[in-house]
């Protein structure tokens, strides 16, 4: 309408509008997880005029609302607001999450969702019984008797690395002594005596004749071990130590000889 004035000309008037947008949340946070002790990273899209983004995570009260640490960006090409929430943990930590988006018009507020917080995985431990001065595992060499652990980041569940553990017992090779003795001697006498200067209690040697077992064979004592041989042959003494393997991966026990192996040669 334009009324007319005392000339008889219009009269103009003028209305400068402004329509704000509604507040309105078109991408809800997606609850994804994340490994304890991580930082974790959420998602909030949304339209609307002059909007104003506010993360909130409580504690154990669900009606103690705080702004969490980290902190939240905005893309403002794609209004996609981020947040980071720190050092994830559900013990002491947060327990539910949201997102009250305030606009000129009114506020919007997201879904309430508890982060998913996965804890590293173990898998069952190898439990390793062998003979030998070390053991390699995880393509790791290991020398003494323990329990070792090593990070799997090959199998990670999101972002948490799972963590295998070694129960080693390490038995040692048999050491080395020398063995003296042998010779010939006179028929109806007692024969030669040989002697192994040393022995060790958890060893078991075995003598051969002539590349063949034989029944004899002395249990080390910790000290030097003797005899006396009789009978014309080549004398070998192998030193042995027996323990066994436990294979957890294939549920199968293994027994018997898994010793390196050393000989001792007399002859007369």
């Amino acid at each position: 309408m334009s009324p007319l004035n005392a000339a008889g000309c219009d009269s103009l008037v003028t209305l400068n509008l402004t329509i704000n947008d509604s507040v309105k949340i078109t991408q809800q946070p997606v609850n994804t997880p994340f490994c304890v002790g991580n930082n974790a990273f959420y998602t909030i899209v949304a339209s609307g005029t002059g909007l104003i983004y506010n993360w909130q995570t409580t504690g154990l009260s669900a009606n103690n609302w705080t702004t969490p640490s980290g902190g939240a960006w905005v893309d403002s090409t794609t209004n996609k607001v981020t947040v980071r929430l720190e050092n994830i943990n559900p013990i002491y930590n947060i327990t539910h999450t949201r997102c009250i988006i305030k606009g000129i018009c009114n506020s919007d507020t997201s879904i309430i969702f508890v982060p998913i917080v996965l804890s590293p995985s173990h898998s069952k431990p190898d439990t390793i019984i062998t003979c030998g001065n070390s053991y390699n595992w995880h393509s790791k060499t290991y020398s003494s008797t323990g329990t070792y652990y090593d990070t799997l980041a090959i199998n990670s569940i999101a972002g948490c690395d799972s963590i295998a553990t070694l129960n080693l017992t390490l038995n040692p090779s048999p050491t080395i002594y020398t063995l003296s003795g042998g010779g010939s001697y006179c028929a109806g006498s007692t024969g030669v005596p040989v002697t192994l200067n040393g022995s060790q209690t958890s060893v078991h040697y075995s003598v051969f004749v002539n590349g063949i077992l034989s029944p004899k064979y002395k249990q080390g004592t910790g000290s030097a071990l003797s005899g006396t041989l009789q009978n014309p042959g080549t004398y070998t003494m192998k030193a042995t130590r027996y323990c066994y393997r436990l294979y957890r991966r294939y549920d199968r026990q293994c027994n018997g000889n898994c010793a390196s192996t050393y000989q001792f040669c007399c002859k007369h």
